[in-house]
C-alpha cells in the first residue's frame, strides 16, 4: 500500500520480521527498532520533498519497502528502489510482494528498479552479501542469508554492481609498503596540509562544514541524492560521533584550516553488538571511549569514509598520506587487522586492494520493467 506516515504507524509484524528470519544467527547485529519506525515516520523529511513510499508484508515471511523520488533519474531514466527486504526462503511469498510493488512503481513512472536500498544510496543501507555468510558483519556491512541471491535472481533481478570490502590481516606489512610511496612525497604536501585527529568534539563543532564537503566529495556516487543539512544533522549527531575511531580518523587540512580531504575510521564494535553477545550492547549506545577497551584483541579497524576535495585530487599522494597515517594509528591501537570498506568495484581508491586476506563482495541488484504510464496520440 502507498505509505502514509500521518495516517500510519509501522505493524509490529514489520519489525519483528528480521528477528524470526536471523533467529538462530549468533552474528546477526540486530535492526535498532526504534530507527526504523522514526523512518518511516513524520519526523523523516523525505515525506516532506514529494517523495512517494510503498509497504507491504506477510506475517512471519516476508517484508519490503518501495520508494520513488519523482525529481530523480539514474542514466536519464525515472527509477524506483526496494529496501526494507527480509524474507524467508519462500519464492512464492515474495514474487507476490514484488510483483505488487512493481505494479506500484510503473504506476508512478518507474522504468527501472533497483535494490536492496533503504530509502536511498546516500545514507541509508544498501545491498545484500553475496560470501563469507558464516564471517558476521561488522555495523553497516550487508548481511543476510545466502537465498537472498537466488530469490532476487528467480524475480528476475541481475547484480547490476558489485561493491567489496578487503580486510587485512597484516597491517603492519600493508603500512610498509605505504611508507615506500611516502618516502617520495613531494615536499609541498607537507607544507600545504596538516593532518589533525578527527574527535568527536571536532566533528560536532564543525558539522557544517565536514557536511558540506561529505556532499561535494560524493556528490557523483552512484545514485547519490544531497541530504539536507538538518537530515545530516539528526542522522550523524551526538550518537554517531560517540562511535568515531578518535585516536585514527583523520582529516587533512588546508593553510586556511579548511577541510581538505578525510579518512573517517571506527572500530569494529560487532563482537558487542551481536545478537549472541554476552552482555549485549545496543548499537545506539555504543561509545567508543567507553566500549573500545571490551573489545577482543586484535581489533579489527574500519576505514569507512574516505576521500578528497576535488580541488586537491590532483595532489594524488595526499590519499596516500592519509590512509599512511590511519594505519599507524591502526597499529597504535592493537588494531592490527584493517579494512576498507565498502567501496564500487573498479574504484581507483581502494585502500588495501592487492593487500586483502578476505574480500567480501556485496550486490546491488536492477531489472527494467515497462513504464505504467501510458502515451496518448492526438488526432
Amino acid at each position: 500500500m502507498e505509505w502514509q506516515p500521518q495516517q500510519y504507524t509501522l505493524a509490529k509484524e514489520f519489525i519483528e520480521l528480521p528477528y524470526q528470519v536471523y533467529a538462530d544467527d549468533p552474528n546477526w547485529i540486530p535492526e535498532y527498532q526504534q530507527g526504523v519506525e522514526k523512518q518511516f515516520s513524520p519526523a523523516n523529511r523525505y515525506f516532506e520533498q514529494g517523495n512517494s513510499v510503498w509497504l507491504s508484508f506477510e506475517p512471519n515471511v516476508v517484508r519490503l519497502a518501495g520508494f520513488f523520488n519523482p525529481e530523480f533519474s539514474i542514466e536519464g531514466k525515472k527509477v524506483a528502489f526496494f529496501g526494507f527486504w527480509e524474507t524467508i526462503n519462500s519464492l512464492e511469498a515474495n514474487r507476490r510482494l514484488f510483483t505488487d510493488f512493481e505494479k506500484w512503481a510503473k504506476s508512478k513512472g518507474a522504468t527501472v528498479l533497483y535494490g536492496p536500498i533503504n530509502f536511498s544510496t546516500t545514507f541509508g543501507n544498501y545491498r545484500i552479501r553475496l560470501n563469507h555468510f558464516d564471517k558476521g558483519s561488522f555495523p553497516g556491512e550487508p548481511y543476510n542469508p545466502p537465498y537472498y541471491k537466488k530469490l532476487l535472481e528467480s524475480l528476475g533481478y541481475k547484480c547490476q554492481y558489485l561493491y567489496k570490502s578487503d580486510i587485512s590481516y597484516d597491517i603492519p606489512k600493508v603500512l610498509d609498503d605505504y611508507k615506500k610511496t611516502i618516502a617520495y612525497l613531494p615536499s609541498k604536501l607537507a607544507s600545504h596540509f596538516t593532518f589533525i585527529l578527527l574527535t568527536r568534539d571536532y566533528w560536532l563543532d564543525n558539522l557544517e562544514e565536514i557536511y558540506r564537503c561529505i556532499d561535494t566529495i560524493f556528490q557523483n556516487n552512484f545514485a547519490y541524492s544531497s541530504l539536507d543539512y538538518e537530515s545530516f544533522r539528526e542522522l550523524f549527531g551526538q550518537s554517531f560521533a560517540n562511535s568515531l575511531f578518535e585516536k585514527a580518523s583523520i582529516l587533512a587540512l588546508d593553510k586556511k584550516n579548511k577541510i581538505a580531504g578525510m579518512m573517517i575510521a571506527f572500530p569494529d564494535f560487532a563482537p558487542l553488538l551481536r545478537q549472541g553477545a554476552t552482555n549485549r550492547i545496543p548499537p545506539e549506545n555504543i561509545d567508543y571511549r567507553k566500549h573500545f577497551a571490551l573489545l577482543p584483541k586484535p581489533v579489527l579497524g574500519l576505514i569507512k569514509v574516505a576521500g578528497i576535495l576535488p580541488q586537491y585530487r590532483r595532489l594524488g599522494h595526499l590519499f596516500v598520506a592519509l590512509t599512511a597515517e590511519v594505519l599507524q594509528r591502526f597499529i597504535n591501537e592493537s588494531c592490527f587487522y584493517g579494512a576498507c570498506a565498502t567501496y564500487k568495484e573498479g574504484n581507483r581508491s581502494a585502500i588495501v586492494g592487492k593487500y586483502a586476506d578476505d574480500t567480501r563482495n556485496y550486490g546491488l541488484y536492477c531489472k527494467t520493467i515497462a513504464s505504467g504510464l501510458r502515451k496518448v496520440h492526438l488526432l
